[in-house]
C-alpha cells in the first residue's frame, strides 16, 4: 500500500485535517526562544509543511526543518518564502547526518511514533543527540497510550491501532492512513537512557501540568547526560 505523505493532495489537505494541538506551536516556540537567546540554531524533525517551523523562524530563530516527504517540503518552500534563517532539508529523521549542531532539536506533533520500529526510533533519538550542543535539548511530545484501547483494537486484528481522540485539543489519526508504532514511558526513558540522553522533564501538556494517569499526552524534554 502506497504512503499517503507521500502524496500531494494528502500534503494539500494535511492542515485542514491535521490543525495540531492546542498550545504546541507556543510551547516549541518559547523553547527555540530559549536556544536563539544563546545564539543557537533549531531543528525541527519530521517539520512537515512548516506548521511549527515557519512561525518559529518568524520569531527570528534560525531554524532548519527536515522533512521526509517532497510534497510536504515543496508547501514549506512556498508558504517560508522571504523567512530568513529558515532552512528545508529532505530527510529520513530516523537516520540523518547534517554536520552542525543546535540547542534545540524537537519533534512536534507525534511525528516520531511514524518511525515503525524500535530501531528506527532509536535512531532518532541517537542522532538527535549527535546535532545536540552540550547544553542542547531534546522536545517531543507523543500520545500516551491507552493500553485497554490498544489491547481491544489488537485483539479485534487491527495490526496498527489508532488513538481515541483524547482531551484538551488531542485529535486522532483516524482516516490518516498513517500507521504508528506506541511508546510506553518506561520503554522511552530506557531508549534515552540507551542514546546518550537524559529526560530533563515529562509534562501531560503543554502548559507545563504533571504527567499523571489521565494525561492523554506525553510531551517530553531530555538533554545530554
Amino acid at each position: 500500500m502506497a504512503d499517503p505523505y507521500f502524496d500531494p493532495a494528502y500534503a494539500a489537505a494535511y492542515d485542514a485535517n491535521h490543525p495540531g494541538l492546542d498550545g504546541d506551536i507556543g510551547f516549541y516556540a518559547g523553547l527555540a526562544l530559549e536556544a536563539a537567546a544563546k545564539g543557537q540554531a533549531v531543528l525541527e524533525l519530521g517539520a512537515g509543511n512548516g506548521r511549527v517551523a515557519i512561525p518559529v523562524a518568524r520569531r527570528g530563530v534560525r531554524v532548519t526543518g527536515l522533512e521526509r516527504s517532497p510534497a510536504m517540503l515543496a508547501i514549506a518552500r512556498q508558504r517560508s518564502a522571504g523567512i530568513e534563517g529558515l532552512t528545508w532539508v529532505e530527510g529520513d529523521m530516523g537516520d540523518f547526518h547534517l554536520g552542525t549542531r543546535f540547542g534545540l532539536v524537537m519533534v512536534p506533533y507525534r511525528s516520531f511514533l511514524h518511525l515503525m520500529t524500535a530501531q528506527s526510533q532509536e535512531g532518532c533519538l541517537r542522532c538527535a543527540r549527535e546535532h545536540l550542543l552540550p547544553d542542547g535539548r531534546l522536545a517531543l511530545n507523543f500520545f500516551s497510550p491507552d493500553v485497554a484501547l490498544l489491547a481491544a483494537r489488537m485483539s479485534a486484528g487491527n495490526a496498527t491501532p489508532r488513538p481515541s481522540n483524547g482531551g484538551r485539543g488531542a485529535r486522532s489519526d483516524h482516516g490518516s492512513g498513517l500507521a504508528m508504532r506506541y511508546v510506553k514511558r518506561e520503554e522511552f526513558e530506557q531508549m534515552l537512557g540507551a542514546t546518550g540522553l537524559e529526560v530533563e522533564a515529562l509534562h501531560g501538556w503543554f502548559d507545563g501540568s504533571a504527567y499523571g494517569p489521565s494525561s492523554t499526552e506525553m510531551v517530553w524534554l531530555a538533554r545530554p547526560v
